[in-house]
């Protein structure tokens, strides 16, 4: 089942290189300018029937949304907000830190 989701050692690359794409894309500086970006998260689903490379994705997570930025053509030459959703609900509240009870 990690097969579907573990990228393999080349893959891995590529999603590096798409992380990197994304950093200096437009809707990316759009983002951190008016946002609070605290983590790129590199996203690989071979399990859809997508083809490659539009089965990789990279989020970008701020504190209140996460932005998902895929290739903008089977070339990868540049990268493109695809769509996001909220990272957290206002009602809900934080898991984090865990309590621990003894």
């Amino acid at each position: 089942m990690d097969l579907w989701y573990e990228p393999t050692e080349e893959e891995q690359i590529f999603l590096n290189q798409m992380a990197q794409l994304t950093v200096e894309s437009e809707d990316y500086q759009h983002i951190a300018k008016y946002s609070n970006v605290i983590a790129l998260a590199p996203y690989i689903n071979k399990s859809t029937g997508g083809h490659f490379p539009f089965n990789m994705e990279i989020e970008v997570k701020t504190t209140k949304k996460t932005f998902i930025f895929t290739c903008e053509d089977a070339t990868c030459s540049k990268m493109h907000m695809g769509g996001e959703y909220l990272t957290t609900y206002t009602d809900e509240d934080l898991l984090l830190p865990f309590k621990i009870s003894n």
